[in-house]
This record gives C-alpha cells, sequence and structure tokens, in this order.
C-alpha cells in the first residue's frame, strides 16, 4: 500500500503503511475467540462427568485464552510506542509478548494433535476413557 493513500494512517520508518484496521480488527476478534473459549471452559469444567475428551478441550481453551488475549486483544499496545498504530509499550513490553506468543504458537498444534490423536484412539482402536486415562497425561503434557 502506498504511504500517500487515503487509507494509510501511520507510517514509520519499520513499515510503508500500517491501516488502523489491521491493528483493531485483531482486537475485535481475538476477544470474540476468549469470550467464546472461556465459555466452553466453563462448560467443561461444570460438566458432572469428566472424560479425557472434557480436559482436553479444557487444556486447548485455556490455551487459546491466554493465545488470543495476549497476541490478538493486546496485540501492538504492547509493540514499542511509535512502531505501529495504538501502540504504547517498550521493548520489555515486545519481548514478553513474543515470547508468549511463540510458546502459544508451537503450542496450539500440539494441543490439536492431542485431540486428534484421543479420537484416533477412539474411533480407530476403539479404546475406551479407561485405556485413554492411562495416556491422558502424556496428550497433556506433551503440547505444554
Amino acid at each position: 500500500m502506498d504511504p500517500l493513500s487515503p487509507e494509510c494512517t501511520f507510517t514509520t520508518e519499520y513499515t510503508w503503511c500500517v491501516p488502523t484496521y489491521v491493528v483493531i480488527l485483531p482486537k475485535i476478534t481475538g476477544g470474540i475467540s476468549a469470550i467464546c473459549s472461556a465459555y466452553l471452559a466453563k462448560l467443561m469444567i461444570s460438566e458432572k462427568k469428566q472424560t479425557p475428551y472434557h480436559r482436553l478441550l479444557l487444556n486447548m481453551s485455556i490455551a487459546d485464552i491466554i493465545s488470543s488475549t495476549f497476541v490478538h486483544v493486546i496485540g501492538s499496545w504492547m509493540m514499542p510506542r511509535g512502531t505501529a498504530p495504538l501502540s504504547s509499550g517498550n521493548l520489555i513490553t515486545c519481548d514478553v509478548q513474543g515470547f508468549f506468543g511463540q510458546i502459544l504458537l508451537i503450542t496450539m498444534p500440539y494441543l490439536n494433535a492431542s485431540l486428534t490423536t484421543y479420537y484416533n484412539l477412539i474411533i480407530r482402536y476403539n479404546w475406551t476413557d479407561g485405556q485413554i486415562a492411562k495416556v491422558e497425561r502424556s496428550l497433556h503434557l506433551i503440547p505444554w
């Protein structure tokens, strides 16, 4: 995008052009994601009979709440002041956000793989929840 175009609302020496909507939209969608994951976590906690499936979904919901909040909602606020629209942080806050963002970037696919493994064991190999309970700890700990 051309820095002189009307859509360009913020230009720095680091970027050619960062429209404000590029910074605001992730805050909205990340907030919706965090709220929905919190609701799903509440449902999983309030379930009377806890199964490995409920605990895996709870684990994924917690990771998504952290990810959506730290990476998307807080997003540009933690970036050093003047590097993007709505940025108000410093290098330390940027590093903290980058650290958690990278951990969660790695964790989320492994959590999905754990849920896929669970379904594979249930559907293909006809495992019971009792059998899955023996390997459940690794399904939770390997992603983290």
